[in-house]
């Protein structure tokens, strides 16, 4: 039996790869600050931040791990100004002593952040020009995992996520239109949009990217280092907020515009490089992935 250690497991990403590594009889430690919640006797929690080096250290070893996902994050997504270059270190020191016992490490990068302005949908192999903090800590990142897996001989796999959706995501945060979107309609709060709102995403239902993410965790030999993770379809701010707001009948919340600059008028990822290997998903109609999300969010009361 493999274990897998899923390094801030216990976040939105994080929870839905850990049910879906447990349905295929892995064992997974989440490592994270927060406890995850989920009850499963091949499910460890170890309680830990970014910078607890030795427990990191302990737990790696405890548990024998030889695979390892990156999720944990503690660069702010909004923020600016923000001078990333401590914050780059203690990620980069626990890479270091992840690299000591993995034989693989896979990380979540950013399809949405790292790629600049284009018309087209962006490739893998485009030039990466982030324009906020958040965008220029993934690149850092990611070519120094290369260039320490490439020097201690150990696999690698960068995965650049659209806009992911769905089940666990945090409805009250500042990351995840949808899920703010539903979050404020739930409350009955106003809706913030910044810009006019014409503004196009790639958006990816959680259970599609976690069927994208097995496919390529599982193989056993992929051409390329570099994946994104997308839909590869297109949809507006305006055309979310419309779908959100058709579901709750009844109420229909203020929208305020906020003046925005530096924002990237059209993000959708080329899956191309995917669909050359795997066949490409059956998705989840943005429509339907919201409805399901609205309906999951209902039952839980949030």
């Amino acid at each position: 039996m493999k274990t897998v250690m899923l390094f801030g497991g216990a976040g939105f990403i994080g929870k839905n790869i850990a049910k879906a590594l447990l349905n295929l009889n892995f064992k997974v430690v989440i490592f994270d600050r927060s406890d995850p919640k989920i009850e499963h006797e091949r499910l460890v929690y170890v309680n830990g931040s970014l910078g607890d080096l030795d427990t990191l250290r302990d737990a790696l070893k405890e548990h024998s791990v030889l695979e390892f996902v990156y999720l944990v994050n503690n660069i702010p997504v909004n923020a600016g100004g923000v001078n990333i270059d401590d914050l780059l270190e203690i990620n980069k020191k626990s890479i270091e002593i992840i690299y000591q016992y993995v034989d693989r490490l896979v990380f979540f990068s950013s399809g949405g952040r790292v790629y600049g302005q284009g018309s087209l949908a962006h490739s893998e192999e485009d030039a990466l020009i982030p324009i906020c903090a958040y965008g220029k800590s993934k690149v850092i990142l990611e070519e120094f995992i290369l260039g320490l897996s490439a020097k201690n001989n150990k696999k690698t796999l960068i995965l650049r996520p659209s806009n992911p959706y769905g089940p666990y995501q945090n409805i009250y945060g500042n990351q995840g239109l949808i899920s703010i979107i539903l979050g404020n309609l739930i409350a009955g709060k106003k809706i913030e949009i910044w810009g006019k709102g014409d503004e196009v995403r790639d958006y990816i239902y959680i259970d599609d990217l976690c069927l994208m993410f097995l496919n390529l965790f599982l193989a056993e030999r992929l051409p390329q280092h570099i994946y994104n993770i997308g839909s590869g379809r297109g949809c507006s701010t305006n055309q979310i907020v419309d779908i959100c707001i058709a579901l709750n009948d009844g109420f229909k919340p203020d929208i305020v515009h906020k003046e925005a600059t530096n924002l990237v008028r059209k993000n959708i990822l080329n899956i191309d490089r995917y669909t050359s290997i795997f066949s490409e998903p059956e998705f989840i109609p943005i429509d339907r992935g919201i409805k399901e999300y609205y309906h999951f969010l209902l039952r839980m009361k949030i």
